[in-house]
């Protein structure tokens, strides 16, 4: 059986409208690509009168926890995704996406849905030794920690739990989830089936991706 294509998209600008228009120009098969914009850019809802057009499949990866106030006038400034999540980590959220918008996006007759893409978006850094104990490192708010297993354990429980009472999370039926930075951690997994997915349905997404960028 062929694989389902999948296109991984950030920041969103003229530039990147036409390598999408070019890549889309030579589709063969369109029920076999699906694209997935991570991290709940603003830039990607200014692009949505022209992306609902595009008859794909389209996932918008939200990390709930960073989101712009309904009352706070965006960024219309295309930065990057790690500059946009600078800002966000010293609470500066007006890169993204507010409830509203968001709620624009999830549209079954336009075959465009929200996914969920973590709360805190941690970054995993890996393991490393401490004499006889093994830490785990992790990037958080971009500040570095070494955690042990049981800290490690409670902050990925305490971002399912936090994802699982999003106001996002109560409003649409979520089936869609991609880890932060495509690093599958299977803790993270295994939190997700206890906590949110319990009826095991969601459709995970990782580094099976391809970057729009490098198409």
């Amino acid at each position: 059986m062929e694989k389902i294509k999948k296109i991984m998209i950030h920041s969103l600008d003229n530039k990147n409208i036409n390598k999408l228009n070019n890549y889309l120009a030579n589709i063969n098969d369109k029920n076999k690509t699906e694209l997935t914009f991570d991290d709940g850019l603003y830039s990607q809802y200014k692009y949505f009168n022209y992306l609902k057009d595009v008859n794909l499949k389209k996932i918008y990866f939200i990390s709930t926890g960073i989101i712009r106030p309904l009352l706070n006038i965006p960024n219309n400034k295309i930065l990057s995704s790690e500059i946009c999540h600078s800002n966000a980590f010293a609470n500066d959220f007006n890169d993204f996406m507010n409830y509203d918008e968001i709620f624009n996006l999830n549209n079954p007759y336009l075959n465009s849905f929200i996914g969920l893409h973590g709360h805190y978006h941690i970054l995993f850094l890996g393991k490393t030794k401490s004499g006889k104990r093994t830490k785990y490192k992790v990037s958080i708010f971009n500040k570095i920690k070494e955690l042990s297993y049981l800290e490690f354990f409670q902050l990925y429980r305490d971002d399912v739990i936090q994802m699982k009472n999003s106001y996002i999370n109560k409003k649409i039926q979520i089936r869609h989830f991609c880890y932060p930075y495509n690093i599958e951690i299977p803790l993270y997994r295994d939190l997700i089936y206890k906590y949110l997915d319990t009826d095991k349905k969601f459709i995970f997404y990782g580094n099976e991706r391809e970057d729009l960028e490098h198409l």
